[in-house]
């Protein structure tokens, strides 16, 4: 999927359309700007729209048929926002967008092309036009009539029409000066002269539902009509009209065939005289004869007519110079002796050389790719058209005009831009290959400090209260480090569109206030207010979680910042139906400047120099929010009042903001979606509670914590019940439900101190301080379980001894080694319970580890968590082939999730 930011910056016209119902998705500035409308308004239109309505039955189904297929070229007439028509090709392939099948159409015009192959096609018919018309001439006796009715007839035949006439004015009528086949009216026949279209072209493919024909139409007797004006030096003199009983019988050649004719006409017209009609009428043919072939001279492409039996008839200097022939050999060239290249270099066969394929087959070809190969050996590009000339009622041309546009230096700049696309493409490879090796490299010894940061911390009773304050300094840093690696690579990933997405259900209103908990309710010693205003009823939003959720971190995290006192809001906007349509972070601080608001999104931009000075940050964060958003289908803006405060508003795509047909369920308790066992807590203090809760959770448990005894139900269901015997409060109570916990042959244990009465038998006492190791060794020693041993690999020695720790305060016994080598040595000393295994290393990385592992049949259920610096991606996930139980990103509290994804291994 191409994402938003590159098409709005592609130079070439885009267009994004649905397969299925030919709607215009999305189109770029080019796009907009080529059509005439605006980005917006195109997107209320389909494909078909850009059809010129005349067209609409020839190509709808063809257009429909192209989008049912594989994407090729394809070349059509597009009309834009002034009426006028560009003929363009368009190129696409196929994609995602926004959930829907689309293709991305990249659209060329070539109207200035095929303008002037146009022209090229139509010199050399109307040259071969008007050497029969003068043969014609030359051996009859021709008055003027003679030559109208002439000319009236070979339109209708060039045509394939049932009928021709041809009308010219005279003084205030008009009337029908030629006729041929069956027409309803006879020579002389007057017509309403103001009812005529005598200055335009009229193509009428269906009468009955088009009325412009008016009394031609009736004089022809026709269902289809095409008719061009006549000029008479300068001036309209009347009009040359086919007509048939078939609807749509004539098309774009027909009439390019008539304006030849009506031409030819108009110049014998506007040269004739009463008294020397057939003098004058021959000098203006050999007057019109002169011009063509001048023009056929000093034409740049190369242009050649070869005659049936494949000789060269005519050819312009041009043609003569690209075939390499000299004036006298003209004559004798045959059209085979020329040895053509194909687009893709290979020889192409003589059958295939376009002037054969004319001459032989009698279809015309466009614009074809091929190489000719001059005297010297050099290959000549070009684009190689062939046009056959026909007399009727002849089967086969009697000659063809073929033209040839240089190329060469085109294919040398696509050539040149596919090796700069090359390289640009290896560069983006090693930016982004030096971008994962620097991550991985910043990250390990990051992941060091940050770590031995949270065992100082949970050592705080040790140190001072300045020693304590510059370790929270410390995690913190290291935590910001580790954020604005992530910056720079998230960063990297959306400008070379290897951002990987996974949209699914939202519920806004769970999803909001999950988030605004990170925060709290208050900030700035309860001076500032967070809240949220979340309508009822919600449909969920379809979008990605993850991805939406660092948005809203970002915008609530400046809001924050950026507001000392009074309120952020978080606020969801909801359409009909409770259809999410938006979302906005509102907050009452410093405010923006006005001439700053376009900045904000920009990298490395933020509103001053004095915000980064006071506030921090590098100024990554809006701008990463707006190519997520945008990546995700969403738009964000922005209003703000300096003083006054700020708001950011995300505005939902409409696939993403769509109703479903069921509601939303509703949220499973948090104590049935928690993993592990039950442990059910009673009567403890408020902090013992907090402190419980999070050891224990931590370690794996639901936590279930009981102010009374808990009900029957809840101590059946328990693995483990732990009663506060340091709170003297109903003591008795206590004692006697370790008791019946012990009867019932659940294990007990007790909080205690020295005041403590004696535990009932089996009830296994915990002094104070509470540690996750000393809980996890009680446990391990109620429940019967030895400690298991882990095995840890890594060649960071901080992060194996970071590692270690963790993992001996959850109770577990370590041993550890320093790659893949040595681990398969520990392997053969001793079955570990579970490794705990890195994936870069120095001698054997983790990915060969694994995979000799699960090659070996006794290794293969040994369960395996990996530790990685790299971001855990479902690409990572795949690379692995899903080999370990579990993948755990170092950084942060990555110690709390190995310990937490172990446990579930284990389990």
């Amino acid at each position: 999927m191409t994402d938003l930011a590159t098409l709005a910056a592609h130079p070439v016209p885009t267009l994004v359309v649905d397969r299925a119902t030919l709607a215009i998705l999305g189109a770029n500035e080019a796009a907009a700007e080529e059509y005439g409308w605006g980005a917006d308004e195109l997107a209320t239109r389909t494909l078909l729209d850009l059809h010129p309505p005349e067209d609409l039955a020839r190509v709808r189904g063809d257009v429909q048929r192209a989008f049912a297929g594989d994407p090729v070229p394809q070349r059509w007439w597009h009309r834009r926002a002034d009426g006028s028509l560009r003929y363009v090709e368009v190129t696409g392939r196929d994609t995602t967008w926004a959930g829907r099948a689309a293709r991305i159409l990249a659209v060329h015009d070539l109207t200035e092309r095929q303008a002037l192959d146009v022209a090229r096609q139509l010199e050399a018919a109307r040259l071969a036009g008007v050497i029969a018309l003068q043969q014609a001439v030359a051996t009859t006796d021709l008055e003027s009539s003679a030559l109208m009715e002439l000319i009236t007839d070979r339109a209708r035949r060039l045509a394939g029409a049932a009928a021709a006439i041809l009308v010219l004015f005279e003084e205030a009528d008009a009337v029908i000066t030629a006729s041929s086949g069956s027409v309803g009216l006879e020579p002389g026949a007057r017509l309403d002269r103001g009812a005529l279209p005598f200055e335009s072209v009229l193509q009428v493919p269906n009468t009955e539902a088009d009325t412009r024909g008016g009394a031609v139409a009736v004089a022809l007797g026709a269902r289809a009509l095409a008719a061009v004006p006549v000029w008479e030096s300068g001036r309209p003199r009347g009009l040359l009209a086919v007509g048939s009983p078939l609807p749509h019988a004539f098309g774009d050649g027909d009439v390019r065939t008539l304006q030849l004719l009506a031409g030819l006409l108009g110049s014998s017209l506007s040269r004739a005289a009463a008294e020397l009609a057939r003098q004058r009428t021959a000098a203006a043919l050999r007057e019109s004869e002169d011009r063509h072939r001048t023009a056929l001279l000093a034409l740049h492409d190369a242009v050649a007519v070869f005659h049936a039996d494949g000789r060269a008839q005519a050819m312009n200097p041009a043609a003569a110079r690209l075939l390499g022939i000299g004036d006298a050999e003209i004559g004798d060239a045959l059209v085979r002796r020329w040895r053509a290249t194909a687009d893709d270099g290979t020889p192409l066969p003589d059958a295939d050389f376009p002037p054969l394929v004319a001459l032989l087959a009698g279809r015309p070809v466009r614009d074809m790719v091929l190489g000719l190969r001059g005297a010297d050996g050099d290959v000549t590009w070009v684009l190689a058209s062939a046009e056959p000339l026909w007399r009727a009622p002849e089967v086969l041309p009697y000659a063809v005009v073929a033209s040839f546009t240089d190329i060469t230096a085109i294919r040398r700049a696509e050539e040149a831009l596919r090796a700069a696309r090359d390289t640009a493409e290896s560069a983006s490879r090693a930016k982004s290959h030096f971008l994962a090796s620097m991550s991985h490299e910043l990250r390990t010894p990051l992941n060091s400090v940050i770590g031995f940061a949270s065992v100082l911390k949970r050592s705080a009773a040790a140190l001072g209260d300045a020693e304590q304050r510059y370790v929270e300094r410390i995690h913190e840093n290291g935590r910001h480090l580790l954020a604005l690696i992530d910056e720079i690579l998230d960063l990297s990933k959306i400008e070379a569109g290897r951002l990987e997405l996974h949209p699914e259900p939202v519920d806004l209103a769970r999803f909001v206030p999950e988030v605004l908990e990170q925060f709290g309710p208050v900030q700035h010693d309860g001076q500032l207010r967070l809240r949220a205003e979340v309508p009822g009823g919600l449909q969920p939003l379809v979008t990605d979680p993850a991805r939406l959720r660092q948005v809203l971190v970002n915008l609530l995290g400046n809001a924050v910042k950026f507001t000392e006192r009074g309120e952020v809001t978080v606020r969801v906007l909801a359409g009909d139906l409770g259809v999410p349509r938006a979302l906005e972070v509102e907050d009452t601080g410093i405010g923006i400047p006005a001439d700053r608001l376009d900045a904000v999104f920009e990298p490395f931009q933020q509103a001053d120099g004095s915000t980064a000075r006071r506030f921090g940050g590098t100024g990554l964060g809006l701008a990463i929010s707006r190519s997520l958003l945008l990546r995700m289908g969403h738009a964000i803006a922005v209003r703000s009042e300096e003083g006054r405060g700020t708001r950011f508003t995300i505005t939902f795509g409409r696939q993403a903001a769509r109703a479903p047909t069921a509601p939303v369920p509703a949220p499973a308790p948090a104590a049935e979606a928690a993993p592990g066992p039950l442990v059910s807590v009673v009567g403890a203090s408020p902090d013992a509670r907090i402190v419980l809760r999070a050891l224990l959770e931590e370690l794996g448990y639901r936590v279930e914590v009981a102010t009374g005894l808990p009900d029957a139900a809840t101590l059946a269901g328990a693995v483990l019940v732990v009663a506060d015997l340091t709170d003297r409060g109903d003591v008795a109570a206590r004692l006697s439900l370790l008791e019946a916990a012990g009867a019932a042959g659940k294990p007990a244990m007790a909080l205690v101190d020295a005041a403590s009465p004696p535990l009932p038998r089996g009830a296994l006492p915990l002094e104070p301080p509470l540690t996750r190791q000393a809980v996890a060794t009680a446990l391990d020693a109620l429940l019967g379980r030895p400690p298991r041993d882990i095995l840890v690999v890594d060649d960071d020695p901080d992060a194996r001894t970071l590692m270690e720790l963790a993992l001996q305060e959850a109770g577990y016994r370590t041993r550890t080694a320093r790659d893949g080598q040595e681990a398969l040595l520990e392997l053969e000393r001793r079955r570990p319970d579970a490794i705990v295994l890195d994936l870069r290393m120095r001698r054997m990385g983790g990915a060969t580890f694994l995979e000799i592992v699960a090659d070996d049949p006794a290794l293969r259920d040994l369960p395996v968590v990996v530790v990685t610096a790299e971001k855990v991606t479902d690409e990572l996930a795949r690379r692995l082939a899903g080999r370990p139980r579990a993948l755990v990103q170092k950084g942060g509290t990555f110690l709390e999730s190995l310990v937490r994804e172990l446990r579930a291994a284990l389990a």
